[in-house]
């Protein structure tokens, strides 16, 4: 695979105190400078350099603010039996696409997410701004952020442990106990965890997601393991 300079980027990943007095990078690749960027989209997801991923979210929310004020002036004129299906398709699917990676941002950002997902269950139930629309949420049986976070996650880490890919992930996570030694133990079905010391590892998703499968006690070779993962996640929200 040849290198294209025109379509490549550079970002310094760090904390805050980190990168406070560190002076501009570039890097020469094939005769051209590159100059470091701020941030950077790799698969659709915008990465900053303190990878809080603010960025992403106000691009994200931007975009499906939008459309849902369009669906709202035109709802009188769409299906009410059609218009759950096309927020779902139109909205619902931007939050959804790579949220298992940044859903690893902090709790501030985490309700903008939040926000946007109220702003579909009152376009599709016709609640007004200051109605109260936890519960609706609830009744049109979608995820809570935080609960999307967790779900897409888990199954991000599911689809590792069962297929072995991506490498860099299911390397990353031990085996099950009762596969490092002979004898059973409480333990034994649990995934075990890499080892990390910061919270900015431990935000990781081969992590996270290890420790909620653990959590959830959900066989990820078990049939139907996407509907059972949702349902205990229902759970724990009742």
């Amino acid at each position: 695979m040849k290198l294209n300079s025109k379509k490549t980027q550079v970002i310094v990943l760090g904390t805050p105190g980190m990168l406070r007095n560190l002076p501009p990078v570039t890097i020469q690749l094939c005769g051209t400078a590159i100059p470091e960027s701020r941030t950077v989209t790799n698969l659709g997801v915008t990465i900053d350099r303190h990878l809080n991923y603010q960025s992403h979210i106000d691009a994200m929310t931007n975009k499906c603010t939008g459309i849902l004020i369009a669906l709202s002036h035109a709802r009188h004129v769409i299906p009410k039996t059609s218009l759950k299906a096309i927020v779902q398709a139109l909205v619902i699917s931007i939050v959804r696409y790579g949220i298992s990676v940044y859903g690893s941002c902090g709790t501030v950002q985490l309700q903008r997410v939040q926000k946007v997902i109220n702003f579909c269950a009152r376009v599709v139930t016709g609640r007004r701004r200051y109605d109260q629309i936890s519960d609706a949420v609830q009744q049109l049986g979608w995820l809570t952020a935080t609960q999307l976070v967790d779900y897409h996650t888990v199954c991000s880490v599911q689809m590792a442990v069962v297929t072995g890919n991506p490498e860099c992930i299911a390397e990353s996570i031990g085996p099950r106990a009762n596969e490092r030694h002979s004898h059973d133990t409480r333990r034994a079905v649990l995934l075990t965890l890499p080892r990390m010391r910061l919270d900015t590892g431990k935000r990781r998703l081969c992590v996270r997601g290890a420790d909620l499968m653990n959590e959830l006690h959900v066989d990820p070779r078990a049939p139907g393991f996407r509907a059972k993962l949702k349902r205990e996640i229902l759970d724990r929200r009742e």
